[in-house]
Formats: structure tokens, C-alpha cells, sequence
């Protein structure tokens, strides 16, 4: 199993610019994902923390995230694993 670390993605959408960004941070009772969307030099957007009890479970938020991502054609920007 690799090191538990946080990790940071953002994804950005050219023709509506829009974006999304995840954090998969811990928290005082486990793991969580923090979920950022809004439009690109915009004042609009929004958060949500899914909570997670274990980092297995964060990466495979993180992973249905990645995935609903690129099927909606959004371009990874920032990567920090």
C-alpha cells in the first residue's frame, strides 16, 4: 500500500470555462474529500466535503471523480501526486 499523503487535482473545462477542483485531506475522524466547481474568473462556484473513513475509501471517491471528469471532457491541470 502506497503512503497515505493528500493529494490535489484541479480539472478545467476550455469552451465553458469552467473547473473543478478535489482535495483528499484528513480530517479529526478519518479522511475527506473536498469537492470545489465554479466558473473560471467567476465569483460563482461551490464546495461539498465528502467524509470518508479510510483513505481507501478517499481514493475511490477520488477515482469516480476522475472518471466522471474526463467523461464530461474536462483537461487535468494540476496534479500534485
Amino acid at each position: 500500500m502506497n503512503k497515505e499523503q493528500w493529494i490535489t487535482k484541479r480539472w478545467e473545462h476550455k469552451e465553458s470555462r469552467r473547473y473543478y477542483k478535489i482535495f483528499l485531506q484528513r480530517s479529526l475522524i478519518g479522511w475527506e474529500v473536498l469537492r470545489c466547481w465554479g466558473g473560471i474568473n467567476q465569483a460563482t462556484g461551490n464546495k461539498m466535503v465528502v467524509p470518508c473513513e479510510s483513505y481507501q475509501e478517499a481514493l475511490n471517491q477520488l477515482s469516480m471523480i476522475e472518471k466522471q471528469r474526463q467523461r464530461k471532457n474536462y483537461a487535468l491541470v494540476l496534479d500534485s501526486q
